[in-house]
C-alpha cells in the first residue's frame, strides 16, 4: 500500500519533509497551533517597531526643541569678553567695534570664525584666536606686526618680510629703514639688507635706506648720511672694501663724504660734500 507525503511551509519558508502521521487529527491541529503562534508573533513584532518609530520621532522633536532653547540670545548671553594681547597701535575702541556687533548672537549662537577673520582684517593684527570659554566669556588672543622696515613709503615689512599697510600717518611717523624696489622683490630686498647690516655692524652706522634699481643695481644711504652705489655684481665684496677703507681712514677724514662709489674692480671713487671733487682710492 502507498504512503502519501505531506509538506509544512514554516515561517523562515524552509521545505521540510515529513512523513504521515498515523493520526491525522492530531497533525492538522499542530498546524493551526503553529500558524496561530505565527500570526501572534507577526502582530507582537508590528507593535515593536510602531512603539520604536514613536519613541524616535518624540526624541528628534525633544532634541530640536532643546536646541531651540539653547541658542536663544537671551538665555545664554556673552556677559564678559576677555582681550589678550600687547597691544601698540590698536585702540579698544577699534577691537570693541569689531567684537561687539559678534556676541549680540548670545554664547553658542557667535560666530567665532568669522568674527577672527574681521579681526585679521585689521593691517596691524597679525594673529588672532578666539574662542568660548563657559558660561558666558569670549576669550580673544591678539598679536601685532613687528614692523622693521618701510617698503617704497607705502607699506610696512616685519622682519618675516611680510607686508602690511596700515594708515599713511602710522608710516610716515615710524623712524625705520625705507626699501625701495620693483613689486614683488620685497623679500630679495630684505635679505639684502640684513646681510648688509651686518657687514657694516662694526662701523657703529645705520641703514637710512636701500634700493633695488629695476635693473638690479643696488645703492643704499648710511645713518652719516655716506650714499654707496655698490652696482649689480659682487655686492658684499665691494661693500667689504669700503669697510676696510672707512675703518682705515675714510672715518678719520675731516671733510664730510657726499657718496662712495664702488662700481669698480679694484677700487672706488670718494666725493666730498664741500665740492665737486672726487678722490679715487685704489688698492
Amino acid at each position: 500500500m502507498r504512503t502519501k507525503c505531506q509538506w509544512v511551509i514554516l515561517l523562515n519558508y524552509n521545505y521540510i519533509f515529513r512523513r504521515p502521521s498515523l493520526n491525522g487529527g492530531l497533525a492538522q491541529k499542530h498546524q493551526a497551533t503553529t500558524r496561530s503562534n505565527v500570526r501572534a508573533t507577526a502582530t507582537k513584532r508590528s507593535w515593536k517597531q510602531k512603539f520604536f518609530i514613536f519613541a524616535f520621532i518624540c526624541a528628534f522633536f525633544a532634541l530640536l526643541n532643546t536646541g531651540y532653547w539653547f541658542f536663544q540670545t537671551d538665555r545664554f548671553p556673552i556677559q564678559r569678553v576677555k582681550l589678550i594681547g600687547d597691544m601698540a597701535h590698536v585702540s579698544h575702541q577699534t577691537l570693541q567695534s569689531v567684537i561687539t556687533p559678534h556676541i549680540q548672537a548670545g554664547f553658542f549662537s557667535v560666530n567665532v570664525s568669522k568674527l577672527q577673520k574681521e579681526l585679521l582684517l585689521l593691517p596691524w593684527i597679525k594673529r588672532a584666536d578666539v574662542r568660548r570659554v563657559w558660561p558666558g566669556q569670549l576669550v580673544v588672543h591678539l598679536s601685532e606686526h613687528d614692523p622693521k622696515a618701510i617698503w617704497n613709503d607705502e607699506a610696512l615689512m616685519s622682519r618675516e618680510a611680510i607686508l602690511f599697510s596700515p594708515p599713511l600717518t602710522d608710516i610716515q611717523s615710524l623712524n625705520l629703514p625705507r626699501l625701495h624696489g620693483p613689486e614683488g622683490k620685497h623679500m630679495l630686498v630684505w635679505e639684502q639688507y640684513l646681510s648688509i647690516e651686518e657687514k657694516i655692524s662694526s662701523l657703529h652706522l645705520r641703514i637710512v635706506t636701500l634700493e633695488l634699481a629695476h635693473r638690479g643695481a643696488w645703492q643704499l644711504q648710511l645713518s652719516n648720511g655716506i650714499q654707496i652705489k655698490l652696482g649689480t655684481q659682487d655686492v658684499l665684496v665691494r661693500l667689504q672694501r669700503f669697510v676696510d677703507a672707512y675703518q682705515k681712514a675714510l672715518s678719520q677724514e675731516s671733510r664730510p663724504i657726499a657718496y662712495v662709489d664702488l662700481r669698480y674692480t679694484n677700487g672706488m671713487a670718494v666725493g666730498w660734500a664741500t665740492n665737486t671733487k672726487v678722490s679715487n682710492i685704489r688698492k
